[in-house]
């Protein structure tokens, strides 16, 4: 959904820029009475914040989203307790195992 609103807004702009240097002018040529007179250019970027807006309203704080993050294992040499906070709050500690000696 975040590709397809940038795209629409992506795609107006170009659509009213090529107006622009084509022509220079941006031909409006929607009219529905009650509303401004627009094109369809201007309507694609409208389209495309109110997509933006929305998804960004739905989807909330991204570091809270739960199977978002990659983990990683890290080996470390230390004989403390490593602490690990996972985005969604939860903690979890590890004890270090130790090595098998080569």
């Amino acid at each position: 959904m975040l590709r397809v609103s940038l795209g629409l807004q992506l795609g107006g702009a170009i659509g009213n820029l090529t107006d622009r240097l084509r022509f220079g002018e941006v031909t409006d040529f929607v009219q529905l009475g009650f509303w401004p007179v627009f094109n369809l250019a201007d309507a694609s970027i409208v389209i495309g914040v109110t997509m933006l807006v929305a998804l960004f309203l739905v989807s909330g704080d991204p570091k809270s989203q739960k199977g978002g993050g990659k983990t990683a294992r890290v080996e470390t040499e230390s004989v403390e307790t490593v602490e690990i906070t996972f985005g969604d709050g939860r903690r979890s500690q590890e004890e270090p195992k130790e090595k098998d000696a080569d």
